[in-house]
């Protein structure tokens, strides 16, 4: 499955608060290349990616495919993504900050268990 670069840019950026403008100027580039790179018509290239990495503070793995990663790193990123996705629930998030340890597995099955005492359905 390829991985949406798009859609993580979009969010790495909103996450920061950068408007697609101020991203473009931090890279040197045109705010219509961001928004090409966040549409997924056009894809940045790898110097691109890496000055990206170096302003959003994450590994140039993190644009990577999953199946390209090492278990660690692909761990994080999924720990990520499973942050962002629950980031708007308080409740969710005290979860977090309490499973430290936890793997990714344990964790969309604990969300799965207290959305299902919440009576949220997926």
């Amino acid at each position: 499955m390829p991985i949406d670069i798009g859609r993580m840019i979009k969010s790495l950026r909103q996450e920061r608060r950068f408007s697609q403008r101020e991203l473009a100027e931090q890279l040197n580039i045109s705010q219509q290349a961001v928004a090409k790179y966040e549409a997924n018509t056009a894809r940045p290239s790898y110097e691109t990616l890496e000055a990206m990495a170096d302003i959003f503070n994450v590994p140039i793995t993190f644009f990577l495919r999953p199946e390209d990663l090492p278990p660690d790193i692909r761990q994080s990123r999924e720990l990520y993504h499973l942050r962002q996705a629950v980031h708007d629930d308080p409740d969710m998030l005290v979860l977090f900050d309490l499973a430290k340890d936890c793997t990714p597995a344990e964790l969309r099955q604990t969300i799965a268990i207290i959305k299902a005492l919440k009576g949220e359905t997926e």
